[in-house]
Parts: C-alpha cells; sequence; structure tokens
C-alpha cells in the first residue's frame, strides 16, 4: 500500500497533498495494492463527504494515469463500480464515467 494509495483513502485529504505524493514519487500512480487496486480505486472507494474535492483529485489522477479507469482489480471491478458502491455524487459517477469513455 503506497502512501499514494492511503491519502486517497483518507477523507481529510487535500488536492495539494495528493500533489506532493505524486510530485515525490510519479509511478505511484500506476502502483497496485494487495487487492489490485490502483489510487483511483481507492478515491472512489473512500468516504470522502466533499464530493467537490474528490472530483479535483479525481481530474489529476486521471490525467496523471487515464488506464486506471480501465483497471480491473482482483474482484474484478472497475473504479467506477467502487464509485457506485460508495453512493458518489451523480457529478462525480459522470464525470468518472466520461473519463471511460474517452479511452
Amino acid at each position: 500500500l503506497s502512501p499514494l494509495h492511503c491519502a486517497c483513502l483518507n477523507k481529510h485529504v487535500t488536492l495539494n497533498i495528493i500533489q506532493l505524493l505524486i510530485d515525490a514519487a510519479p509511478d505511484s500512480v500506476r502502483s497496485v495494492n494487495i487487492h489490485g487496486q490502483m489510487p483511483l480505486h481507492c478515491l472512489c472507494d473512500s468516504k470522502n463527504e466533499d464530493d467537490r474535492k474528490a472530483m479535483q483529485i479525481l481530474k489529476l489522477l486521471i490525467e496523471r494515469q487515464s488506464d486506471a479507469v480501465r483497471h480491473v482489480d482482483d474482484d474484478g471491478f472497475l473504479p467506477i463500480h467502487h464509485a457506485c458502491g460508495w453512493g458518489r455524487s451523480p457529478e462525480f459517477f459522470s464525470r468518472a464515467y466520461r473519463s471511460i469513455s474517452r479511452i
């Protein structure tokens, strides 16, 4: 589990922290945890109540590793499946879906 994975799961994380972690370890956006999940899966799994902040982080993670939106974890789930499971806002879900459609 990378620091970026942990940060993406933290409901208090900020865009600046995520950016700092990516700048320090650029390959971390491509890393997978023991469940085959990339940091994008973790963000979609988080219970971050500030959807605006989560959408900014979503955008950054997708810009840095666009293939993550199509990465299937060990359970066969895409990040968008995780977002559905945690009841993300329609705006968050829409942005994630549009990102899949572009790739």
